[in-house]
């Protein structure tokens, strides 16, 4: 039922390539970029904003990483 609800595409976050981490980078630093509210923000406030970005990314595609959709408070790997 999660993985159904929840479209998992890799197992967990180590299987994920550098290249699709890499793409989705590129791309929030893009929108990032084009965002007025962005523009002002001192560099290591935004690498630290990407960071975040991109630890989220890695948790919504992997399996184990994302949260249980029976309790939202926990992980998937926390069931296994």
């Amino acid at each position: 039922m999660h993985i159904t609800a929840s479209s998992p595409e890799y197992l967990k976050s180590s299987d994920i390539s550098v290249e699709v981490v890499e793409k989705e980078k590129s791309i929030q630093l893009e929108m990032m970029k084009n965002d007025p509210k962005m523009a002002n923000k001192p560099d290591e406030v935004l690498l630290k904003i990407i960071e975040g970005k991109m630890s989220k990314f890695k948790d919504d595609i992997s399996l184990l990483e994302q949260a249980f959709v029976m309790n939202p408070d926990q992980k998937v790997k926390d069931f296994i």
